[in-house]
């Protein structure tokens, strides 16, 4: 082969060799990343809560959702939309986070690449109208006065204290509470006006703003009548025979009434099945059976028997038993050293064993026998002196 044709071989694998690379770079296509801006709200505007709002943005070559957050002080403090089309636009009802008014941003994010864009700048949601809403009483109610009961309510944009009053037929009759944390919830205990039982209704206002208020949306009841037990009331021992006052207190209540005996929640005697409401009752005290404790006493009205009142606590009733020393029982003339018999009767629902002491003068100075047999009769072997003393002895016989 010439030389001339040894070029131009060499020059022919060289243009190949170039062509070849050029078609590389030619195959391999360019993407385009995702992009995001947010148009709105992007700082400065000033809306209001419990409005409706576009929250709006451009998109290209992004997944097909995005996610909506409210930042406030450059911190997520909700998600407006946790997924949501990326057609360009959302329309959100604004609220605030926190009660806060400003430094809000909204950041709108491409769920596929997590791509973002948010506000340039903050903007400002102001608190929307004040609104208050009793839930309970509600109206249907019948609560009865004396009870604990819970006035409860919502509120929203309202302050941080209200007053609740209670209305009679469209006129405050009682206020509840001249100012309360209005944290939705109020103890009350029922107390009707004067012995008015239909009619009621609970009006909750917010004290910052008194346009800003509601009352229930039906009427209520309270039943005015209560009765309170004041003796025995809980701790007492009483003993059986003995004649004790049973008392109490009343409110609207009928002029009857009836008094039970209970004893651990069950009435075990009617003590009076009828008598005349007027505070205190004599009642000669009997157990139920030869129980002794777990008692209480319940008062009813009998033209209301939903009213009554009980003790608080539980009271003794100790059975009634009766003893009589028959010996010595006066006049007699014992020598110390001697033996003699000390007698007794009993009757009653006395126990199984007495205790013996010697008295002189009304005070204790002997123990003749601190336990023995309850059977009337004592065999006192060596009977003694106090001391030197020769006169006033008297013998006492316990159960």
């Amino acid at each position: 082969m010439t030389v001339s044709g040894r070029r131009y071989l060499c020059t022919l694998a060289v243009l190949l060799l170039a062509v070849s690379c050029d078609s590389d770079h030619v195959s391999a296509p360019q993407i385009e990343p995702c992009s995001l801006a947010l148009v709105a709200p992007n700082g400065g505007e000033s809306w209001t809560e419990d409005t409706a709002h576009l929250i709006t943005w451009s998109s290209s070559n992004c997944g097909s959702n995005v996610r909506i957050d409210l930042l406030c002080n450059n911190a997520v403090c909700d998600t407006i939309a946790s997924s949501t089309a990326k057609n360009g636009s959302y329309e959100w009802v604004t609220e605030q986070c926190g009660g806060a008014a400003t430094g809000y941003q909204v950041r709108v994010t491409d769920v596929t690449s997590g791509i973002s864009d948010e506000s340039d700048s903050t903007f400002a949601i102001g608190s929307g109208a004040c609104s208050i809403t009793v839930t309970s009483p509600n109206g249907g109610e019948t609560w009865t006065e004396g009870q604990s009961r819970s006035i409860t309510w919502a509120s929203h944009c309202a302050g941080s204290s209200v007053k609740i009053e209670l209305y009679r037929n469209g006129t405050c009759c009682k206020t509840i509470a001249s100012s309360t944390s209005n944290d939705g919830s109020y103890s009350w205990t029922v107390d009707a006006c004067d012995c008015y039982s239909t009619g009621y209704k609970i009006r909750i206002t917010d004290l910052s703003n008194p346009s800003c208020r509601d009352e229930s949306n039906g009427t209520f009841e309270i039943d005015p009548c209560s009765i309170t037990v004041t003796s025995p009331n809980g701790g007492e021992t009483w003993t059986g025979g003995q004649s004790k006052s049973i008392t109490w207190a009343s409110h609207c209540a009928g002029s009857s009434v009836k008094i039970e005996l209970h004893r651990n929640g069950t009435c075990c005697k009617t003590i009076a099945s009828s008598t005349s409401n007027d505070g205190s009752y004599s009642w000669t005290v009997d157990a139920c059976d030869c129980y002794s404790t777990g008692y209480k006493i319940r008062i009813t009205d009998l033209s209301n028997p939903s009213c009554w009142g009980e003790s608080n606590g539980t009271f003794t009733i100790t059975p009634s038993c009766n003893i009589t020393v028959t010996s010595p029982n006066g006049g007699e003339e014992w020598m110390a050293g001697t033996s003699h018999t000390i007698g007794w009767n009993f009757s009653g629902e006395c126990g199984s064993s007495v205790k013996i002491e010697l008295y002189r003068n009304g005070s204790w100075c002997r123990t003749i026998t601190s336990n023995t047999s309850n059977d009337e009769s004592y065999q006192w072997s060596s009977v003694q002196q106090c001391g030197s003393y020769e006169t006033g002895y008297k013998v006492r016989v316990t159960d």
